[in-house]
């Protein structure tokens, strides 16, 4: 049995084969709308992973940008600054490792 997909496209199918809707979405899925309409800002949604930056305004004079801040609004006030020096002290080994690799 041949149906028709488009004016110009015939696909042989089966005649038992049924054609899905669309896919339904069930469980943590369903509720993701629901749960980025909760975030305090739209940088906080790589939050739970990790993967977001604070908001350096936040915690000292406001933000001025809100919900549409591309920072996380969910870091604590002393993120940034244990981010940061997180940061020096990879480039402060970095920078040993590789002194040692030149006067080995």
């Amino acid at each position: 049995m041949m149906q028709s997909c488009a004016p110009m496209c015939t696909v042989p199918m089966p005649s038992d084969v049924r054609l899905a809707g669309p896919p339904q979405i069930t469980g943590s899925a369903a509720s993701a709308p629901r749960a980025l309409l909760e975030l305090p800002s739209a940088g906080s949604l790589g939050h739970s992973s990790g993967h977001c930056r604070p908001c350096a305004f936040l915690h000292t004079k406001g933000c001025e940008n809100g919900l549409a801040c591309q920072y996380c609004h969910i870091c604590g006030p002393e993120e940034r600054k244990h981010r940061r020096r997180e940061k020096a002290e990879l480039r402060t080994s970095a920078r040993q490792l590789r002194r040692g690799a030149v006067t080995s």
